[in-house]
């Protein structure tokens, strides 16, 4: 008899690690694309700051997908994400910025 096979991990654990996991590569996708992009909105120009609480809401920049996640993009992607200041943002889910 050899050695007994190891336990299977167990569901919660498998859930956090792959949430970690994405949220890590989310992280590495968002990093890419302010250094692409040079810290300016691919939209209207306008140079944004890193989201903190120190700024108003429309100098934020924003990561956002192109093709979103119900529509079969992937948020991990650089090459479906540009940088939007907060206004272009809110314009581009058909919100109306106030």
């Amino acid at each position: 008899m050899g050695k007994p096979l190891p336990k299977p991990e167990p569901r919660a654990k498998a859930k956090a690690r792959a949430r970690r996991d994405k949220a890590t590569k989310r992280q590495r996708c968002c990093e890419v694309v302010w250094l692409r992009d040079m810290a300016q909105c691919r939209t209207c120009l306008a140079l944004v700051e890193p989201p903190s609480w120190g700024f108003p809401p429309n100098r934020t920049g924003h990561v956002h997908e192109v093709i979103h996640c119900s529509q079969g993009g992937d948020p991990t992607d650089p090459a479906n994400c540009i940088l939007l200041c907060g206004v272009c943002h809110m314009r581009a889910h058909g919100l109306r910025a106030t």
